[in-house]
């Protein structure tokens, strides 16, 4: 059997290979996945120097413990990787890099490490536009 990976990036695309699928005969097995941008330098910088140092502080944890346990928990996948040696795409299961992730899939992760985090360590974890303080000062620039 041999699966055939198409990348559509516009809408002309897109209706070609709706009318090339209505050539094949049924019953037909598609697989679809929104490709979005790769993750940002920001989102990294945040979910190590903030959200993954806020943990490793609270658990007594090095960042990068933190990091593969969460892997383990948030980032284990199935996926078609292409076996060039068997010249077809095999189901592979396995905990993959975050390196891989899209934007989209980055931000979801982040956003599950620090749920979880909050959740099991009762450590609020700011937001990147968040900055938490342990007074409220409503003077204006000190006045």
């Amino acid at each position: 059997m041999v699966m055939e990976l198409s990348i559509l990036r516009n809408n002309k695309q897109r209706d070609q290979y709706i009318d090339k699928l209505r050539e094949k005969n049924l019953p037909l097995k598609v697989a679809c996945q929104s490709i979005y941008p790769g993750r940002s330098v920001d989102a990294n910088d945040y979910l190590w120097g903030v959200v993954y140092d806020i943990i490793a502080e609270e658990t007594g944890q090095d960042k990068e413990s933190v990091h593969e346990g969460y892997k383990r928990r948030f980032n284990f996948k199935r996926d078609f990787i292409y076996n060039r040696k068997k010249n077809q795409y095999e189901i592979v299961t396995k905990t993959q890099s975050t390196t891989k992730m899209d934007s989209l899939e980055f931000w979801e992760y982040i956003m599950k490490v620090r749920a979880d985090a909050e959740i099991e360590i009762g450590q609020p974890i700011p937001m990147p536009n968040e900055e938490f303080t342990t007074e409220l000062n409503f003077e204006e620039n000190g006045k």
